[in-house]
């Protein structure tokens, strides 16, 4: 067995095809009516980094909870819960991944997509800080990306902060 530079184990068969072509065929079909690309790319942009953060976390809240199903999570080990349950933590860990599911799914939607956004940011930090105390190498870089790109989209929700 390969040694892993990531503590993710890797599944026994891989995804399919067609769950990736499902993720684009839904990402076209959400994205593509709300905004066309040449007329406006800020806002094609936004979109995009909603729906996916959006999926990411949704994805990755739902491969913790049925690893067994072969969900798309790459933010986060399949196998949390058993890892955080050797600390006593498997409740929390359960509390992430159904807060992932929550969050993830209300940045999908326009109506919730910033309450979903507010929520991410402690989300983001509670990962972070879980990956830290567990000494993983590379998932801190990742968060911090993800981080990025949720605080841009709150930028762009500024108006409704200031008025």
């Amino acid at each position: 067995m390969k040694k892993r530079i990531f503590p993710i184990p890797y599944r026994e068969k891989p995804p399919s095809s067609k769950a990736y072509f499902y993720i684009f065929l839904t990402f076209y079909l959400v994205l593509i009516p709300q905004t066309h690309p040449m007329k406006n790319w800020k806002s094609f942009m936004i979109h995009g980094i909603a729906v996916f953060l959006g999926f990411t976390f949704w994805g990755a809240g739902m491969a913790k909870l049925f690893s067994e199903h072969q969900f798309i999570g790459w933010i986060g080990p399949t196998w949390l819960v058993e890892e955080m349950a050797k600390y006593d933590l498997a409740l929390y860990a359960t509390f992430i991944a159904y807060s992932q599911i929550f969050i993830g799914f209300s940045l999908l939607t326009t109506r919730y997509k910033l309450i979903g956004n507010i929520m991410m940011i402690p989300m983001i930090v509670n990962i972070l800080i879980v990956t830290l105390s567990l000494k993983w190498q590379g998932p801190p870089y990742v968060l911090g990306f993800l981080l990025l790109l949720v605080l841009i989209l709150l930028s762009q929700s500024r108006d409704f902060f200031v008025h």
